[in-house]
């Protein structure tokens, strides 16, 4: 057991509680919280918090008892009522975060029956969800708030608890327990003076109590070691390092306190304790309310937090700054290490990724003395965190603008690549030998694959392109695969692959950026244009010229639920099913079968659900399926691959970063006349989808604008990163926040509000035609811009912002509107088809299988609905069939927001010829039921079966003429954001969001909100937080939730207002709706613009100019760079060239 000691491993594969999620492995997203009650023989009570299983060691929870999502309520007996107010709030879409939202909320509960909203916000905090926007869980959570709703909600489960923890505790050894496997030995002293003996006796073994940093550690940086000791220090037998003493000239705080522990003495210390002796402790406690989530905290000690020497750990600069005292003891000594009287005079400031759950860039503690009844300053203590290697002491200096800084301790750090995944391990580098014998000598493991290896053809061509499934001669970036190897379990695979030896040269030029491609002319084919007008001769009419670029960053998809399936052999005729996370499962039968050698008709792919997709499992999926049916080919055996957060960011890769230039002519009364704009994305090594989202990207250029004259160029750079993929937007979101850029800047220029330029230039007729030549009309655009701006109070609001600047020098708010035009549908137009099967069986149950795939968007709600609504049944007695290509073959991908479109029309088509044959049956028996209807066609011989299929419209482009009709209809919206910067540190509060948006006649209201919310907070990510960084040398650095932050709670408006146009008309689509997942990403664009407006009040303020270069995403130090003072100058930005840089803008 020790050799995979972590409870998530116990729960998932030997008890086959299913219901805690792996998300990331390392305690960052929360999808694995379960709840853990202990005896705390100190106070006499069983305490209940909630852990990160991945993070737990088992053995750490004897005497412990654990409470997973299937141990408070299921569907098969009654649900707890917070896993039904989750669900009829609407807060689980994909469904993946869900049981860590409930345990996080059912232990909240169990501590505090009456919660209020804060501590709701602080149980949640260490909660990730990618899909919903966060407030639908909110809504159903905050209903424990009403005192009037409170009811017993733990009728037995508290006893039984109870009693548990009590029996286990008495029947607890004297003597210390030691807990040993084939690589690890855990050893759990009964106290100190027995702890401090072994540390004597195993001086390099480290003490474990929360195991969050050495956990990580492990899995990071895969640390390969034969054997391993650790100490466990239990919290009930080591009580003196437990407990937290009050005196007179400060507290002691014990190591093994939890910082969970601490924030709760702070707090009580904070609210019982004169103002003038508590500013040190509200310091830490603002520290302690963004560092990590509530189950971190629950799990990390102080003592952990301080001897782990991370200079990024926030707590040691602000006990620095407090003169705390350190004890250390070792056997037979006691000694103290930065002894001075404790003060509480502080001020302690960090500067997050994140608002919550984060480790901080750089983190500070400053304490201030003056000299009583002046403003003389006796004492300065300041330290910083985050700028060095270590913790560092600033000290008075010669010269004003310099500052000498002292390192205080050591801190190690290692570097090892992610190479494994579950079953099948993965690795990669660049390679031209490969030694795996090594390997295959180790215990467990089964055979080693590469391409010599695949039966069928390990290269296939892409649009005359071609991709490999492992890499043969030449490997162009760092994650492309080379091998895989199989093992009996996800351990034994991972620690294999990196005894695999690869030996590589480099090969010249190597370049990763958009820039180096340009200068290499290293393009992917075709290069793309779409024009219209004279731009040459508008250009020699406009009153100003203006030309400028914006950079766009990438961003990961971050699915809660990462690439993963099952091959499993069928032993006859070549047979072969795979249960595979795809949104494209044809695609990924063929791909399968051109790797194996062997016809579509024997590989079945099933898809029962995606824990999150958007997109990034379309493509990358197939070759994952690809690799792991040879391996179940090769062996006979079923084969599992599911990949580690880590090696999912890096292989996968995600949205391509763009670089838009453009060359704008323009009058002064902000007529846009001509707009010449050069698209550049990253592609990455290989061609993928990125030339299908350039021309997308294209496509949505002109946004809501009427530009007479206008033209576009789409060049994707090929370079040697992993290939970038499909993401929500597919290009939309690049293309429109280009467009929106000009427009922004072409408002500075002349001096006028953006939100009249964007007017001017809207297309206003009934009927208009894009810059590719397809007609629309702009009726509904025009309405949900007015209701958005009316809704809004923009205007009054702008003018409070305006006053609000005014009396704000470090604080500014901005606030911005902009509105949307989004084709829906593929602009391929052979994808723009859907299937259905229903089957209606005796008893008069129905059977509902698609094309499409559960992602959860809701598309088989929606299908339910439209077959009830033909066949006039029940919802309840209607069945939705997995996915499956033996079902309905060659489905097109679930994209475009055109999966209910396409499916729905399909089951409304199956339905209807099932009700047409049903019709004479009905005709000669009004008085029966349904089901005596079903039974007697059955006996009239009538068939109950009939598949369903919708032909979309045709739809394509003439690239050499710029026109087509590249979309079945457009989606149109509006959305108006305010924000509030802080000019010293680059943080922003999102403030609120209103957001209309055309969804037609919408099929599902609930369904179509949550798309609308969960989509823009996706927006504000990439706009605004997630931010991809690589070395200098091509290498990805955040490859996990500790290093790259999506949108958590606090990141969401508290005011998000979703408004649906009303009276909207779509004859185009299913029962008149639209489809709505994809458009409202670009919505987000509305925060980055309101920091430009925030941050131009700052500069204007300084004697500077409103026009300055801002990239996307805003990040907090993008932002307080943009803001420039006196502050800013003491860091002068160094020269291009003169420097390494540590990251890279790709």
């Amino acid at each position: 057991m020790l050799s995979q000691n972590h409870l998530h491993v116990s729960l998932l594969y030997i008890v086959l509680l299913t219901g805690t999620k792996y998300g990331c492995g390392g305690g960052g997203c929360g999808a694995c919280t379960v709840m853990v009650s202990r005896y705390d023989q100190l106070h006499n009570r069983v305490l209940h918090y909630t852990v990160n299983a991945c993070l737990q060691p088992i053995c750490t929870l004897h005497g412990s008892a654990v409470v997973t999502v299937e141990g408070i309520g299921s569907t098969k007996t009654k649900l707890h009522p917070v896993q039904e107010r989750i669900a009829k709030a609407h807060g689980s879409q994909c469904g993946f975060c869900t049981p860590g939202m409930v345990m996080s909320m059912y232990t909240l509960l169990r501590n505090k029956p009456h919660p209020t909203m804060e501590d709701i916000r602080e149980a949640l905090g260490g909660n990730l969800c990618r899909c919903t926007g966060y407030r639908p869980i909110i809504d159903g959570f905050k209903t424990f708030c009403d005192v009037s709703n409170a009811f017993n909600l733990f009728p037995q489960a508290s006893c039984l608890i109870q009693s548990t923890c009590l029996l286990t505790n008495h029947k607890r050894a004297c003597g210390s327990l030691c807990f040993q496997g084939d690589r690890l030995k855990l050893i759990s002293p009964v106290d100190l003076t027995n702890l401090l003996e072994l540390k004597t006796e195993y001086p390099e073994a480290p003490v474990v109590v929360g195991n969050t940093t050495i956990g990580t550690n492990l899995l990071l940086c895969h640390l390969a070691f034969v054997f391993q000791n650790f100490f466990h220090s239990t919290r009930n037998i080591l009580s003196h390092l437990h407990t937290v003493t009050w005196g007179k000239d400060g507290v002691s705080v014990g190591a093994v306190c939890t910082l969970s522990s601490l924030k709760e003495e702070m707090e009580m210390a904070v609210r019982e304790m004169e103002a003038e002796r508590t500013r040190g402790y509200q310091a830490l406690l603002q520290t302690l309310r963004c560092l990590a989530g509530k189950q971190i905290r629950n799990m990390a000690t102080i003592g952990g937090n301080i001897l782990s020497a991370n200079p990024k750990y926030d707590l040691n600069s602000v006990l620095a700054a407090l003169d705390c005292t350190l004890q250390v003891m070792s056997k037979g000594t006691v000694g103290q290490i930065c002894d001075h009287s404790i003060s509480h005079y502080l001020n302690g400031k960090d500067m997050y990724l994140f608002l919550q759950f984060a480790f901080s860039i750089v983190n500070a503690g400053m304490k201030v003395v003056f000299k009583e009844g002046s403003n003389i300053v006796e004492s300065l203590n300041i330290y910083y965190g985050g700028v060095g290697p270590t913790l560092v002491k600033v000290g008075r200096t010669l010269t004003p603008q310099a500052l000498r800084c002292s390192a205080l301790g050591r801190c190690a750090t290692q570097e090892a690549a992610c190479r494994f995944s579950d079953h099948v391990s993965l690795f990669h580098f660049k390679t031209s030998d490969i030694d795996p014998s090594e390997a295959l000598g180790m215990t467990g493991v089964v055979t080693f694959l590469s391409a010599g290896d695949v039966p069928g053809q390990n290269r296939r061509m892409w649009f005359n392109n071609p991709e490999e499934l492992f890499a043969e001669e030449e490997v162009t970036c760092v994650g492309q695969i080379i091998g895989a190897v199989v093992a009996e379990s996800r351990e034994q695979a991972r620690r294999a692959a990196q005894r695999v030896k690869v030996t590589y040269q480099d090969l010249l030029p190597v370049f990763f950026t958009i820039e180096e491609a340009i200068q290499h002319q290293s393009f992917f084919d075709p290069k793309r244009k779409l024009e219209r007008g004279d731009m040459d001769k508008a250009f020699e009419t406009v009153d100003q010229i203006l030309e400028d670029e914006i950079y766009l960053g990438g961003q990961e998809h971050f699915y809660m639920e990462t690439q993963g399936l099952i091959a499993v052999p069928k032993g006859e005729n070549g047979e072969l099913e795979l249960f595979v996370a795809s949104q494209h499962a044809a695609y990924t039968q063929e791909v399968v079968g051109i790797t194996l050698g062997i016809d579509s008709n024997k590989i079945t792919c099933h898809v029962r659900r995606l824990g999150g997709a958007f997109g990034g499992k379309v493509m990358k999926i197939a070759s994952l399926s690809a690799i792991t049916a040879t391996a179940a080919v090769k062996t006979g055996r079923a084969v599992r691959c599911v990949l580690e957060r880590g090696d999912d960011m890096l292989i996968t890769s995600g949205r391509h970063p763009f670089l838009g230039q453009y060359k704008v002519g323009y009058n002064n009364d902000g007529t846009i006349m001509a707009a010449d704009i050069t698209y550049y994305s990253n592609g990455g090594c290989t061609l993928d989808e990125s030339s299908f989202i350039m021309e997308k990207a294209l496509l949505h250029m002109d946004n809501a604008y009427r530009i007479p004259n206008l033209r576009g160029r789409g060049l994707v750079c090929k370079t040697y990163l992993p290939s970038y993929t499909a993401f929500r937007g597919f290009g939309g979101p690049q293309g429109l926040m280009v467009m929106e850029s000009v427009l922004h800047e072409v408002a500075v220029k002349c001096g006028l509000p953006p939100q009249k330029v964007r007017e001017i230039n809207m297309y206003r007729e009934e009927e208009c035609y894009t810059h590719h030549k397809q007609l629309f009309s702009p009726r509904d655009m025009l309405r949900c811009w007015d209701e958005c701006l009316d809704k809004a109070g923009y205007h009054d609001r702008l003018q409070a912002i305006q006053q609000f600047n005014t009396y704000n020098r470090w604080k500014k708010r901005g606030i911005s509107a902009v509105p949307m035009k989004f084709g829906v549908g593929f602009s391929k137009g052979f994808y723009n088809q859907g299937a259905a099967l229903v089957n209606i069986y005796k008893d008069g149950s129905v059977l509902v299988a698609h094309g499409g795939t559960e992602m959860g968007q809701g598309i088989n709600t929606k299908a339910l609905q439209i077959a009830g609504r033909i066949l006039k049944v029940p919802m309840s007695s209607i069945h939705i069939k997995e996915t499956c290509t033996g079902n309905v073959p060659n489905a097109a991908p679930s994209a475009a927001s055109f999966g209910t479109d396409a499916v729905g029309m399909a089951v409304k088509d199956a339905c209807e010829k099932l009700m047409r044959r049903l019709k004479p049956v009905m005709e000669n028996h009004p008085k029966y039921t349904w089901q005596q209807w079903i039974v007697e066609a059955y006996c009239q011989k009538v068939s109950l079966s009939a598949t369903g299929f919708f032909l979309g419209p045709h739809t394509g482009v003439d690239w050499e003429n710029s026109e087509g009709t590249a979309y079945y209809y457009f989606t149109f919206g509006a959305c108006c954001s305010e924000v509030e910067i802080d000019c010293l540190t680059g943080d922003h509060k999102n403030l609120r969001t209103d957001i209309v948006m055309d969804v037609g006649e919408s099929l599902n209201p609930a369904l179509d909100i949550g798309q609308i919310e969960g989509g823009f907070v996706q927006g504000i990510g990439l706009y605004t937080i997630e931010e991809l960084q690589f070395s200098p040398e091509g290498v990805l650095m955040t490859r996990g939730p500790s290093q790259y932050k999506i949108p958590a709670l606090c990141d969401v408006p508290p005011q998000l207002n979703v408004h649906l146009l009303a009276n909207a008309q779509n004859p185009h689509a299913i029962y008149n709706s639209k489809g709505i997942g994809e458009p409202p990403v670009f919505l987000a664009s509305t925060i980055f613009f309101a920091i430009k407006e925030a941050v131009a009040a700052a500069r204007r303020e300084r004697g500077l100019g409103d026009s300055f270069p801002l990239s996307s995403p805003a990040t907090a130090e993008r932002i307080r760079m943009a803001c420039e003072d006196q502050f800013t100058e003491m860091a002068p930005s160094p020269k291009k060239g003169t420097f390494k840089p540590w990251s890279i803008n790709i």
